[in-house]
């Protein structure tokens, strides 16, 4: 099986009744030794850039220099937190930590309209995302969720950790 096919069962949810399809907004699967991206959708990546955040006297803004490579494995081997003043970005988004469990080395994140999930394997870390202005596709359509995101990072991630990844 390669890569991809692990990033198309974050995208694709089989049950008995049918398939449901465009399950999660964006998903990617991300080496923890080094950050390089193993698969993807194609939207989804990991980059560097610049954003302004507010200072602590909240009087105005600096600049502050986005690695996202870095973040996503910070916060994977750190129970959700940052390691940037500009908090958790994922593909080019702000994301916060609303919970983590620390036996699954799940992080759950919310965003402005949706949320994601992020679970660190062995050697890898899963990351997918959720948009609720976005609809799945085929057997019972319903708005992206929490709950469907969750379920499949979850399933991905351990089945990888069973194989050593």
């Amino acid at each position: 099986m390669s890569w991809q096919s692990y990033v198309d069962q974050l995208t694709t949810k089989v049950t008995a009744h049918g398939t449901m399809e465009h399950c999660v907004e964006k998903a990617g699967i991300v080496s923890l030794a080094d950050g390089s991206i193993w698969a993807n959708t194609p939207d989804f990546g990991l980059y560097g850039y610049s954003v302004d955040v507010p200072t602590e006297d909240g009087a105005s803004t600096e600049p502050c220099e986005i690695n996202e490579v870095d973040l996503i494995r910070h916060v994977a081997n750190n129970n959700g937190t940052s390691n940037s003043k500009a908090g958790i970005r994922i593909a080019n988004e702000r994301y916060y930590a609303v919970s983590h469990d620390d036996k699954e080395g799940t992080v759950y994140l919310k965003k402005n309209g949706g949320g994601g999930c992020l679970a660190k394997c062995n050697q890898c870390v899963v990351f997918a995302s959720w948009n609720g202005a976005v609809q799945t596709a085929g057997f019972h359509p319903q708005p992206q969720n929490p709950g469907l995101c969750n379920e499949l990072v979850e399933k991905v991630a351990q089945y990888l950790k069973s194989t050593g990844y």
